[in-house]
């Protein structure tokens, strides 16, 4: 009896978080804004129809289809056709339903409006932001609307990596709508995990996963080494922007692999995962960094605080500080996780370098100041294969 028990509650809990429709999740509807001074919305796709409403910038709307220059949309409780290229698409954040009573999602931003959904807790929402001291706007799946910003909170996360290719859904259901796709191998931040799924990001990625395609790092940490060791030939692209003396000025330099192992970092002494053993000789277990042809290796053990000073050219010094060695850096290349923050300081300047697990650098900034002179400079990774 207590297993048919925990049957119907666990089935209670799953009807409860699914309520979205098969048909209305597998098309996913986007969140947008108002880019314009102020938008219109029409009864039909044509400026001479009749105005339903008038949106000001900075108004959310819910898009269900576009197409023709235009958008239907669903602007708190009207719904209507408006002009595509006066919406653009708002930052978001991560929340979760931090009310055990449950979310109340509004159609407005209003106690006594009609109520769209109630999420469960410890359900994850896209935050797009507060619209006045009290509310905010959300999305969950296919549903949006507003909800009191005191009942979401940020999630705590941890890193799992995927067991296998995973489709990212909208939803916590198979029927969500397919969001995205990662390959097996692929660490994530896990923020929430509810009724056996998890809502997982990488980058600019992100929705529910099945929990159990998910596995802790250190259980897939040869497969990680490996997915994530390029091997030559290879070719690293680098997208350089410079600002001197407010000219600004925007390059890509392509490195291969003769030059691109500057930074790279090594966890383990044998070089189990290095590329070639002979390219990093490190000698002396008290060596944490030395020069090999003009390139500055690291080796670990590297933690935050950890600081040493080093000739740099023929008569000047500098410092070297470890900042972070659990940054998660995004690039134009992607997301990259674990990643080592380095700080360089000499006479006139301040650099960082930012240090990816079998990768290298990923990204670097340089800042100078000197006889009235300014710079500053980044340099990212674009591409690599």
């Amino acid at each position: 009896m207590k297993k048919v028990l925990l049957f119907f509650g666990a089935f209670v809990l799953v009807v409860a978080l699914f309520f979205t429709s098969t048909a209305e999740a597998q098309s996913f509807r986007e969140v947008k804004v108002v880019s314009g001074s102020s938008l219109v919305i029409k009864e039909k796709a044509t400026t001479n129809s009749r105005t339903l409403a008038t949106l000001t910038r900075g108004d959310f709307v819910t898009v269900y289809s576009a197409g023709n220059g235009w958008s239907y949309v669903q602007a708190k409780d009207k719904k209507g056709y408006v002009a595509t290229s006066f919406l653009a698409t708002p930052k978001s954040s991560i929340k979760i339903a931090s009310s055990k009573g449950g979310l109340v999602v509004k159609e407005a931003a209003s106690r006594s409006a009609k109520t769209v959904a109630t999420l469960q807790y410890s359900m994850i929402v896209e935050d797009f932001g507060a619209v006045n001291d009290e509310w905010s706007f959300v999305q969950y799946g296919n549903v949006t609307g507003y909800v009191v910003t005191s009942f979401i909170g940020t999630p705590n996360t941890k890193a799992q990596v995927t067991k296998e290719n995973v489709s990212l859904r909208n939803i916590a259901s198979p029927s969500g709508a397919v969001k995205g796709t990662l390959p097996a191998g692929t660490k994530v931040a896990v923020h929430s995990a509810i009724a056996g799924w998890s809502f997982v990001s990488n980058g600019n990625n992100k929705g529910y996963v099945e929990t159990v395609k998910l596995q802790n790092v250190e259980a897939n940490k040869v497969a990680y080494a490996k997915d994530y060791l390029p091997a030559c030939p290879k070719t690293y692209t680098f997208k350089n922007t410079h600002v001197q003396n407010g000219e600004r000025s925007t390059e890509y330099k392509v490195s291969t692999c003769e030059f691109r192992d500057s930074g790279r970092w090594i966890e383990d002494v044998d070089d189990k995962y290095s590329l070639t053993a002979n390219y990093y000789t490190l000698r002396g277990p008290e060596m944490h960094i030395q020069q090999y042809e003009g390139q500055t290796l690291y080796k670990f053990p590297l933690h935050t605080g950890k600081s040493w000073t080093h000739r740099a050219y023929v008569e000047d010094y500098v410092t070297q500080y470890v900042i972070s060695v659990n940054e998660t850096v995004t690039t134009p290349a992607g997301t990259f996780f674990d990643v080592i923050k380095i700080r360089t300081t000499a006479d006139y300047s301040v650099s960082y370098v930012y240090l990816a697990p079998y990768i290298g650098k990923v990204k670097s900034e340089l800042y100078t100041n000197h006889n009235g002179q300014t710079y500053s400079g980044v340099s990212e990774l674009y591409s690599m294969y």
